[in-house]
């Protein structure tokens, strides 16, 4: 009898074995399918504080004063000055949808010695776009609010002082691909304006996001940001040229 059951006992360890080898796999395809079950399908990220140090480029064309008979104007460019911006935006994305929003405020200021010229602008602006994903790129179309404060003093003419506000319309790109877990890569060129605003208004960024624990990272890169402003009141028409580009830090969080 003895013989007899150590022989069952054997059958059944083996029978129980194969039982395990064929349930494993299935466990394990279960546990590896998991996650991509259970992750969002929509993810937003919050970038309350990004820091921007621009080099700063502008020219003025300033119109003829009426007071002054065949006076044809004056005109001053200012080549490069450091200033800081700051600015926040939030996007929300999925695998087919893309929507982006940020808003700047930027104080600069540039100045030349000979001839004397001093060139104050305060740039804020807002902007919203979206547009659906193909793969890592989404075609966006969106606007944007950009009002430009201009105090401009050439020489011995008098002080010169706009603040012209205009509505642009957006059009662009927008890639993104993740490099690994924690690492994220980011690349927007934007064009707009299209003088139904501004005369020409283009930007372009290209940063890179670290995710160092769960929902917080940091988020480096650089932007840019070139626009052309025509304004016009009682037949005098103003026009500034302004250049914004250097590198931008600053905190993400991830929902």
């Amino acid at each position: 009898m003895r013989p007899l059951s150590n022989r069952v006992r054997t059958a059944a360890g083996w029978g129980l074995a194969g039982l395990l080898a064929m349930a494993l796999p299935e466990t394990a395809s279960a546990q590896a399918a998991a996650p991509s079950a259970t992750k969002p399908k929509w993810t937003t990220v919050v970038y309350p504080v990004m820091g921007w140090l621009p080099l700063f480029g502008a020219s003025v064309d300033l119109p003829s004063l009426p007071d002054i008979p065949g006076d044809p104007g004056a005109s001053a460019t200012i080549d490069t000055s450091w200033d800081s911006a700051y600015l926040a935006g939030v996007a929300v994305q999925s695998r087919r949808f893309l929507a982006e929003g940020e808003f700047l405020w930027a104080g600069l200021s540039g100045s030349l010695e000979a001839p004397r010229v001093t060139l104050n602008s305060d740039v804020v602006y807002g902007e919203a776009y979206a547009g659906p994903r193909f793969g890592d790129v989404a075609i966006v179309g969106g606007v944007r609010r950009l009002a430009v404060k201009v105090v401009a003093k050439i020489g011995q003419r008098p002080t010169f002082e706009r603040k012209p506000g205009v509505w642009d319309p957006l059009v662009g790109a927008d890639y993104r691909r993740g490099l690994g877990r924690r690492w994220n890569l980011q690349a927007t060129v934007l064009g707009g304006g299209f003088g139904v605003g501004t005369d020409v208004d283009i930007s372009g960024r290209v940063k890179a996001d670290w995710t160092f624990v769960r929902h917080v990272g940091l988020s480096l890169g650089y932007q840019v940001l070139y626009f052309r402003l025509s304004d016009t009141l009682l037949g005098r028409t103003f026009t500034t040229r302004q250049t914004l580009h250097g590198p931008v830090a600053g905190i993400g969080i991830y929902f």
